[in-house]
């Protein structure tokens, strides 16, 4: 009986030191779960600790390979289970409503999701970097959501949410209803080679095919009133501003077509394929992070005709060793060649009007033109 006293008191003076702790794998704080420290891979969260939020980053990077979320729980919070390469099946309770931003980022073996009725909400990026996630199931009782084949819509079909970065499938032709795609919505899609956009798509969110090494075609219907596709290439309508080339497209040299006026955010983002890229004279902007971790992009020049370039529009273009920038080019915007480590060989006029750290980490000396 002293011994069991003695365990009860340094218990409760944890209690006392941490806060509300349900059991010593589980730190809460006002009903948040907001760490998990134990060292158990196959988790059954107790239904009597009043866990009614999975706090932002409570399981990240953790060593778990299953868990089991009690009722109660009403929100998973952003980067909640972030990192968790080992977690392969998570049992998610009815009553849960909302799953924040990035919150299985990185979930790498997670296979198979199935929503609860009762789930109306979902981040940005929940389920990206799950290259083995092949489907997400959920009920017809779900009010805010369906799958088709194991693809994320909302419930009226309209909003493409996520498509399974594991689906096996090499290409998909978005339903006919689909009006808009969310952002990120195809990003970790490791196995797609083309997807094809109806007529009656006229939205693409940001980065919808990020993460796509294996994309090499993104092809509109020739009806859709808002986009087309050149070569594989996804552009507005007019032609006048590129908007997403096609990861998986490894061709060393792309030649960007004369009428182009605007390079889009964004829209060669994580490209690494190529490692020269032509400007025809009509391209007058880069938009922000336009190049961004393009890591095969040697050289790059600016021609004349170029005016503005957006921040982050280079940055950690890891092989990028020389870039000239004409006198055109008016004004260059935060970090547009942060983390070009390579980079030696910068020529820039002197009037041009730079934004913040735009050639930090960068190893080369400019050199000023009159």
């Amino acid at each position: 009986m002293i011994r069991k006293n003695i365990v009860f008191l340094l218990f409760s003076s944890c209690l006392l030191g941490f806060g509300q702790v349900g059991q010593e794998d589980f730190v809460l704080q006002d009903g948040v779960l907001i760490k998990y420290t134990g060292v158990e891979s196959a988790v059954i969260i107790p239904d009597n600790l009043g866990i009614t939020e999975i706090g932002e980053r409570a399981f990240a990077f953790s060593k778990v390979t299953s868990v089991t979320i009690p009722a109660g729980v009403s929100r998973i919070g952003n980067w909640g289970f972030w990192g968790s390469e080992g977690l392969a099946n998570i049992q998610l309770p009815e009553g849960l409503t909302h799953i924040g931003d990035w919150a299985f980022l990185g979930c790498s073996s997670l296979q198979t999701l199935r929503f609860p009725d009762t789930l109306i909400s979902i981040g940005d990026w929940t389920f990206g970097n799950c290259p083995n996630l092949t489907s997400i199931e959920v009920s017809e009782e779900n009010t805010a959501y369906r799958s088709i084949e194991g693809v994320l819509f909302d419930k009226t079909g309209t909003i493409l949410a996520v498509y399974p970065g594991g689906n096996q499938n090499p290409s998909y032709t978005i339903p006919d209803q689909v009006e808009l795609i969310r952002n990120l919505a195809f990003s970790s899609a490791v196995n797609l080679v083309t997807v094809r956009i109806p007529p009656s798509v006229i939205y693409i969110g940001n980065l919808a095919f990020y993460g796509c090494p294996s994309l090499t075609s993104i092809e509109a219907a020739e009806e859709n009133p808002g986009y087309r596709s050149i070569e594989g290439v996804l552009f507005d309508k007019t032609g006048a501003i590129l908007l997403a080339y096609p990861e998986g497209n490894k061709n060393p040299t792309y030649t960007i077509p004369l009428g182009v006026q605007t390079i889009g955010e964004r829209a060669f983002y994580g490209c690494t394929g190529f490692s020269r890229i032509n400007i025809p004279k009509s391209v007058t902007t880069i938009g922000q992070e336009a190049f961004q971790e393009c890591t095969g992009l040697v050289n790059m020049q600016i021609p004349d005709n170029i005016t503005a370039i957006g921040d982050r529009a280079f940055s950690y273009c890891t092989s990028l060793v020389a870039v000239n920038i004409s006198s055109k080019v008016t004004s260059i915007g935060n970090q547009a060649f942060y983390g070009c480590t390579n980079l030696e060989l910068i020529h820039l006029y002197r009037e041009t009007r730079m934004g913040k750290d735009v050639f930090e980490s960068v190893p080369g000396q400019l050199t000023y033109l009159d």
